[in-house]
């Protein structure tokens, strides 16, 4: 007996430690621990998330659903759709968005599925009774205004789902996106505004109007009950381990899940096919119209002799080919989608599910070519693989595997490591000898190296310049640094007649950083140069820069 009470104490304790451990991790940090480590500690890691994102998730539930256990079921199925996810989904930011439009899904499935039920119950009452049934009270303010949220773009969606369903305040949201404060108020603002004319059109603004936003902070206090916490992080945890659906969750759960997961798969296989059938349109009609403008009797040119030349230096993609990549993405993940599932339930032998994680990671690093994105596409590929070498070993101690699938699996782990360690070997920066020896600064080539690659600038409103070059410093940190180091020479900006508070508008996607840099300085009459081992932001044609591009 006493044993058995030191061990609850010890490991209370470890749980105690353990939270404290994960209390500061962010969404994505919390489901690669829960990716990778497995067991107790990835347990822990998942109950964060359910504990992080709970809330929000149980009120978008039982906003669609009036039985309380209905939306139970509906809560753990919507974790547990994650926790199938989890080796697909990359995670920049927040995870609420994400989950919020599962819960929707998850909800509306159980939904129909209730109503059906319902149905079926009230005529046979009808029956029993020969008298006509009535239809219940019309309160579908609460799942129209969560359908509307899921249909928004999605940077007002996050906004929405931050701000009015989890209550972050501006300054919360902004840390959790990534975006300066003044963008997540402006987002915020004009997804309220959408959201207001959509219900409007469904005739529902007036309830909106008569108690301001429904769904504001009342949504983030809805309290989830531990054990239903403890349960969902549990099945999560089995489930990763490779147990059987039948033996996790409840029948209702599972039927839940399967459902809203395939739904999933074959939404983003239809999306995947009708851009390639929409390239292959484009295809045919231009060698069509090339056709037609040769002739039928026109004859080849002449093919002129070879000549010997340098390779032309490389350039960016157009928008025709940045489509084409991110079309092409879409495919290999709906591939690895299709492929995971038909292999979880014993469809599909291990090498299919292999060679997809594979073409998606080649996708996803001919997407992302910077040093950053191709170790992201290397971690996520390993990660696939182990969860996929966990499901087949745990099948060969069930009698239902085979070794050679196990060996199958253990080889491509190997080759999905050396190809994460190559790319981490490729992101360190090389100091060359010959440039420190002239005097320059070691840090310089790393800066420049950050200036090449692309990031996103979704600065649509006016924001202020100290809130973006704090964004470019988070956007550009790396684990072994926090970001480009900046200096605003204090003189040039008064020479310039500006201030950290002036204002600025830009929103540039996929154009390198040195090149939004200068267009977004140039709006304030500022330039930068990097020196020293800083980006220095001054005054046009102000001494400092001159000196700095004279050497």
């Amino acid at each position: 007996m006493e044993e058995t009470g030191n061990g609850a104490i010890l490991r209370h304790c470890r749980a105690i430690f353990d939270s404290g451990t994960v209390s500061g991790l962010d969404d994505g940090q919390l489901l690669e621990r829960y990716r990778a480590w497995g067991g107790e500690a990835g347990e822990l890691a998942f109950a964060a998330l359910v504990t992080r994102h709970g809330p929000m998730v149980l009120r978008a539930c039982r906003a669609a659903l009036k039985d309380e256990h209905d939306a139970h079921d509906a809560f753990q199925a919507t974790f547990l759709v994650l926790a199938r996810r989890a080796r697909s989904l990359w995670v920049r930011d927040s995870l609420a968005p994400w989950l919020h439009g599962v819960a929707v899904r998850v909800s509306s499935c159980a939904r129909s599925a209730a109503a059906r039920r319902k149905g079926h119950e009230r005529r046979a009452a009808e029956l029993a009774t020969g008298r006509g049934g009535v239809e219940p009270g019309g309160d579908d303010i609460g799942p129209a205004i969560h359908e509307e949220i899921g249909r928004l773009p999605e940077r007002y969606r996050a906004a929405i789902v931050l701000c009015d369903l989890q209550g972050m305040t501006h300054q919360q949201a902004a840390q959790q996106l990534r975006w300066p404060v003044g963008t997540v108020k402006s987002r915020q603002a004009r997804g309220r505004q959408r959201l207001r004319d959509r219900l409007t059109r469904r005739g529902l603004a007036p309830a909106v109007g008569a108690s301001g936003v429904l769904f504001a902070v009342e949504g983030a206090s809805a309290s989830v009950p531990a054990a239903l916490v403890a349960a969902s992080a549990r099945a999560a945890s089995r489930l990763a381990a490779g147990e059987l659906m039948a033996g996790v969750v409840s029948a209702p759960v599972g039927a839940l899940l399967e459902r809203v997961v395939r739904e999933m798969v074959m939404s983003k296989l239809k999306w995947a096919a009708t851009g390639l059938l929409a390239l292959g349109f484009a295809t045919a009609g231009a060698s069509a119209l090339a056709r037609q403008i040769s002739g039928p009797g026109a004859e080849a040119p002449p093919v002129k002799e070879a000549e010997v030349t340098a390779p032309p230096a490389p350039v960016a993609p157009d928008a025709a080919v940045a489509r084409l990549l991110k079309e092409q993405l879409a495919s290999a993940q709906s591939l690895w989608d299709l492929t995971a599932h038909l292999h979880e339930s014993g469809e599909i032998a291990i090498d299919r599910p292999c060679r997809a994680s594979r073409r998606l990671m080649e996708a996803r690093r001919e997407l992302d070519g910077s040093r950053d994105g191709r170790i992201v596409a290397a971690r996520e590929h390993l990660a696939r693989i182990d969860a996929l070498r966990v499901r087949e070993e745990a099948r060969l101690k069930a009698g239902t595997g085979s070794s050679i699938d196990v060996a199958e699996v253990n080889d491509e782990q190997v080759r999905a490591k050396l190809a994460l360690a190559r790319a981490v070997a490729s992101r360190e920066d090389v100091v060359d000898a010959q440039a420190v020896a002239a005097g320059e600064h070691p840090r310089n080539k790393a800066i420049l190296a950050k200036l090449d690659d692309p990031i996103s600038l979704p600065f649509e409103s006016p924001t202020p310049l100290e809130d973006i070059i704090k964004y470019i410093k988070q956007a550009t940190a790396g684990p072994q640094d926090s970001g480009i180091p900046m200096y605003v020479d204090p003189v040039g900006l008064k020479d310039a007649k500006a201030t950290m508070k002036s204002t600025i508008n830009i929103n540039l996607e996929g154009v390198p950083l040195r090149t939004s840099m200068r267009l977004m300085l140039s709006q304030l009459g500022l330039s930068y140069v990097v020196k020293d081992g800083l980006l220095i932001i001054s005054r046009k044609g102000s001494p400092e820069l001159e000196e700095a591009a004279s050497k």
